[in-house]
């Protein structure tokens, strides 16, 4: 599926870009709830030690 000749003779298109930079947006919006949700964890366990 890799196929590193093929790097050295095309350039990525505008629409190769964008599908690019939307893979990468979901990721990290992704990421972005998966810290949040163990922040809160972290959270909730802090707080429950204490009261």
């Amino acid at each position: 599926m890799f196929f590193p000749e093929a790097l050295d003779t095309t350039l990525a298109t505008k629409l190769d870009v964008m599908r690019l930079e939307a893979k990468l947006d979901h990721e990290a919006s992704l990421l972005k709830w998966m810290i949040g949700v163990l922040l809160a964890i972290a959270a909730a366990n802090f707080a429950k030690q204490f009261f």
